[in-house]
């Protein structure tokens, strides 16, 4: 049904898999119709989020071997963590309280805050599950895996632009209605 809403030979569909900045700055200004995003207080504020499409576990990935795990995100106080400036989970942790606020490396892309973790310059580093474990397939193996907070995505647009995504919209709900995505 979704896809054959995103085929419909009367609309024109592009699907860009790109890196978040890119993406963002093409959003913003207007030449990305539709985005998923991780809902957020600020993003709610910024964009017009619809409907809720999935969500997704917020994760730290941990080299083997370290003394200590963190339990919790309320437990990273004496970690160093690697995350791309920016992103939701370096908000995340950027707003902890600072006596419980791991030592953070901001880097500009998460390519390179998974390359700090692969060197052994960091302890961990932050993502979402599904791209963790892709992007650290080398050591996914290894690594312990550390939960954060769960995020729901969904679909966005900027203010006034809800009518680029009713066709999908109505197929979401045809999906819903059918039992086949919830």
């Amino acid at each position: 049904e979704l896809a054959g809403t995103l085929f419909d030979p009367r609309f024109e569909v592009e699907i860009r898999l790109e890196p978040r900045e890119p993406r963002m700055a093409n959003f913003e200004q207007g030449q990305t119709d539709v985005m998923f995003l991780a809902a957020t207080p600020e993003r709610a504020g910024r964009y017009q989020l619809l409907d809720q499409t999935w969500t997704l576990s917020q994760v730290l990935l941990m080299r083997p071997g370290l003394d200590r795990y963190p339990r919790s995100v309320n437990d990273l106080w004496g970690f160093r963590i690697a995350v791309d400036r920016g992103s939701i989970n370096h908000q995340l942790l950027e707003g902890l309280p600072p006596a419980g606020r791991p030592e953070l490396t901001v880097v500009s892309t998460r390519a390179e805050a998974v390359a700090a973790f692969s060197r052994g310059e960091v302890d961990g580093v932050a993502g979402n599950h599904l791209t963790m474990g892709v992007l650290v397939s080398h050591a996914a193996d290894t690594a312990v895996e550390v939960p954060l907070t769960s995020r729901p995505y969904h679909l966005a647009v900027m203010p006034g632009r809800e009518e680029a995504v009713e066709p999908l919209r109505a197929a979401l709900v045809r999906l819903r209605q059918s039992g086949e995505f919830d």
